[in-house]
């Protein structure tokens, strides 16, 4: 038997009262049926069903989707810009403990400070610490004497609480800096 192309035309009628119709025939050269090829087409596309979304938006529709061209680093962080691909990584800074006996030049190289002392003293650090990172120091008062701390509270520094800090005889006092925008803020207590 020959493969016979079968036409399909409208019974409706041109009221459309009446649904169309077909003969489920040999439609192609392949020896497909109209069924076979009905079955065979992609299902409708629904967005979220079918269809993948992007953080919860759809992706159908016209326009374009920008997608991200480039990636760039900051302060601690290294490996940008990044254009096609690559790594980035935490900068080796702020990690550490530093150990010392003088508050009046602190470094901010590492992430915590120890530091013991016996006597008044004015604290301040070597430089702010780097955009985003905070700086803990925790200041032992070696002697039996109450000691009194003056914190940088002017130019790049902000005390979030008092700039004056007594630490008792043999006690122990948290200081915290963070530099946003520029600025050093700082908080301070006794224990």
């Amino acid at each position: 038997m020959a493969n016979k192309i079968v036409q399909l035309k409208n019974i409706a009628g041109t009221d459309n009262k009446y649904p169309v119709t077909y003969v489920d025939a040999v439609v192609d050269s392949n020896g497909n049926t109209v069924s076979t090829l009905l079955n065979a087409k992609q299902a409708t596309l629904v967005s979220g069903t079918n269809i993948k979304t992007i953080n919860n938006a759809s992706i159908l529709g016209s326009g374009n989707i920008s997608a991200i061209t480039e990636i760039t680093t900051n302060n601690g962080i290294t490996g940008g810009p990044i254009t096609t691909s690559g790594a980035i990584g935490l900068a080796n800074t702020v990690i550490g403990t530093t150990t010392t006996s003088s508050i009046t030049n602190i470094p901010v190289t590492n992430r915590t400070v120890l530091a013991t002392i016996s006597a008044d003293a004015n604290l301040g650090f070597a430089a702010l610490p780097a955009e985003g990172f905070e700086v803990h120091v925790i200041i032992h008062n070696s002697s039996s004497n109450l000691i009194t701390i003056t914190l940088p509270s002017s130019g790049n520094y902000i005390c979030t609480n008092s700039d004056i800090l007594d630490v008792k005889g043999s006690g122990y006092a948290e200081v915290n800096i963070v530099t946003v925008n520029s600025k050093g803020y700082i908080r301070a207590s006794a224990m």
